[in-house]
């Protein structure tokens, strides 16, 4: 049985953009915070074929000692 109620990195990161979108269109007061965020269009998001996630820089795949 497929999983649908949670979201992949694609959709996680589309609807980050959606909310930050809403955030400066209402002019909220952490606006200000937002330093790095390209505009959102629902209409036209981001293809998924050019989306990537680079990988953490604070994972290791080092597994530790002991169980």
């Amino acid at each position: 049985m497929a999983d649908n109620t949670h979201f992949n990195s694609y959709g996680a990161y589309e609807l980050a953009k959606c909310i930050i979108e809403g955030i400066r269109s209402n002019h909220l007061g952490i606006e200000q915070y937002i330093i790095d965020a390209s505009p959102f269009d629902s209409a036209h998001p981001d293809p998924a074929e050019t989306f990537s996630l680079p990988a953490s820089p604070k994972n290791s795949t080092v597994k530790p000692d002991g169980n």
